[in-house]
């Protein structure tokens, strides 16, 4: 039978993380923009297809891909234009669409040595 003993970097002094945190300037709170304002403009299908994997910022759309969201039931041109529109106005990067030759190919891309 073993032990568990937690090393002392974990144990944390609240006064000195508190003084510590006081060394950098204030920040106010994100204000996340919710996934409402895309939703609101899609049709039953793709809006669907976000409702069901719970998305509720859009900032979360940052760490999908275009191929993976072309991938989506009811995920099309016409829907992924909505979704670059939408991303656009609120600064955020585009995706590509699943019409690209990029995404229509199914060859694997490797780096050559």
């Amino acid at each position: 039978v073993g032990a568990f003993h937690e090393d002392e970097a974990f144990h944390i002094d609240d006064a000195a993380a508190k003084a510590y945190d006081g060394l950098f300037p204030h920040k106010e709170p994100a204000d996340m923009i919710p996934i409402s304002v895309l939703l609101d403009c899609l049709k039953a299908a793709p809006r669907s297809a976000f409702e069901s994997r719970d998305i509720k910022h859009l900032a979360r759309l940052n760490g999908l891909s275009g191929r993976e969201m072309a991938g989506w039931d009811g995920m099309d041109d016409r829907a992924m234009e909505t979704v670059n529109r939408t991303l656009a106005e609120y600064g955020y990067a585009v995706k590509l669409l699943p019409s690209s030759p990029v995404l229509q190919s199914k060859e694997i891309w490797r780096i050559q040595t």
